[in-house]
């Protein structure tokens, strides 16, 4: 009959939205996962970059510790800090060269061997891309005679 039709039809309508209701929490809690994992990677990450950024680490090794693919972990870094994890590593790099340049003697050299770089040239052309002015510079603009000491 009509009636036992029409509870039919509305037994189904409740059955498809029980199921889209299903279909809903589920991708927010994988969201959610997700987000934490992501999280998680870019914590163990930068963890590895502070543990490692004096040796002559590449992005492979950062990816293969947490192992994750590169482009994924291009992708957590954009998203999450928008920048990428070489330019990340790049400007750790400098910070913690100007924290020695500010606070020691060390030479040029030793402050960019002190940071993963053979080459003293290399590390002043890329400091200077990154702070504007020689790692010399910065130095005497940075520290004054009663702040030096070594480490």
């Amino acid at each position: 009959t009509e009636i036992d039709y029409a509870n039919e039809l509305r037994l189904e309508g409740l059955l498809y939205l029980f199921m889209s209701k299903l279909v809903e929490t589920r991708k927010e809690i994988s969201n959610k996962m997700s987000y934490k994992s992501a999280e998680l990677y870019l914590e163990k990450s930068i963890e590895f970059i502070e543990n490692n950024y004096p040796n002559n680490i590449k992005i492979n090794d950062i990816a293969n510790y947490i192992v994750i693919n590169r482009s994924y972990l291009t992708h957590i870094f954009k998203k999450n800090i928008d920048m990428s994890p070489q330019d990340f590593l790049l400007n750790y790099k400098i910070e913690k060269a100007c924290t020695l340049l500010q606070n020691t003697d060390l030479s040029i050299k030793v402050v960019a061997k002190s940071i993963g770089y053979s080459d003293p040239l290399t590390f002043s052309k890329i400091f200077k891309k990154i702070k504007g002015e020689s790692p010399k510079n910065y130095r005497e603009i940075n520290t004054s005679a009663t702040n030096k000491h070594n480490i």
